[in-house]
């Protein structure tokens, strides 16, 4: 029963895990606790080749880690963010 239980565990952890991006597995790590919220970033950045233009700025200068995959992290902010704004309730007009 145990080995089952511990199994069972186990599998639910590794695929709740394996679902996670790379903004969840990586970026998230600093952002929102010294570096700023997603929310913040994508009401800065309009376009994700622009927020991606500064990462990589700030990547050269030493701000950020360079060995970090900001394309794929910074394309499921704004697909994240974009289907975040289209799934939050409308407020009704009387």
């Amino acid at each position: 029963m145990r080995k089952t239980l511990l199994t069972l565990t186990l599998s639910i952890a590794f695929a709740l895990t394996s679902k996670a991006g790379v903004w969840e597995k990586t970026c998230s790590n600093c952002h929102g606790v010294v570096a700023p919220k997603k929310e913040e970033l994508l009401r800065k950045y309009s376009t994700p080749d622009e927020m991606l233009e500064k990462a990589m700025k700030l990547s050269k200068k030493g701000v950020m880690p360079s060995d970090l995959d900001f394309e794929s992290g910074i394309n499921e902010l704004f697909l994240k963010g974009a289907s975040a704004k289209v799934e939050s309730p409308q407020t009704e007009i009387e």
